[in-house]
């Protein structure tokens, strides 16, 4: 079972990109699967002929918390933690009136931007962590890649979308990585 355990864990992993606070399940590189993975391990266990089961490897892969696909649209921490049921539903009708506030309050500030050439209206997204290199080689699975960051601002009047890209060696995540952005901008 250790032995399992210790293979599993050479995979770099990475938090949710939509609720790193919340969840503590972890996300394995897309591209990845659990029969990779277990291919994977038999090729590396065929020195002494000793591996488990795919169901057992299965089972342990599991109780570790990980999975391979993260969410594909954007969840915010209040929508997901209310389907888990941790969030009542007078709060969740709060937090769905806000956001419907927003959107009220976008699309005129949109017509205000179409009236007015002095004014600009943007939106910005940090999109989801991207990885260096993208290889579907089994050794580069147990390499830790270089992360690359997207930050996208896009004009709601003009439609021009703005990406600014960089690495962890030329910056992290801070506030000042994204106030230099948007002085830049």
């Amino acid at each position: 079972m250790e032995q399992v355990i210790q293979f599993i864990k050479r995979f770099p992993t990475l938090p949710s990109h939509y609720c790193r606070k919340d969840s503590k399940l972890l996300y394995l590189e897309p591209g990845l699967s659990l029969s990779k993975m277990y291919t994977m391990y038999t090729e590396d266990t065929a020195i002494n002929h000793k591996h488990v089961s795919k169901k057992i490897f299965d089972k342990i892969f599991h109780s570790l918390d990980l999975s391979f696909n993260n969410p594909r649209k954007d969840q915010c921490d209040t929508c997901v933690a209310y389907k888990q049921g941790s969030v009542d539903s007078v709060s969740f009708q709060e937090h769905i009136e806000m956001k419907d506030r927003a959107r009220h309050f976008k699309a005129l500030d949109k017509e205000l931007a179409a009236e007015n050439d002095t004014l600009k209206v943007v939106t910005v997204d940090m999109q989801q962590l991207l990885l260096c290199p993208k290889s579907f080689a089994s050794a580069v699975y147990y390499k830790r890649k270089l992360s690359v960051h997207n930050f996208t601002l896009y004009d709601l009047k003009s439609k021009d979308v703005f990406c600014y890209l960089w690495h962890e060696g030329q910056g992290g995540l801070d506030s000042d990585e994204f106030a230099s952005i948007i002085v830049d901008f």
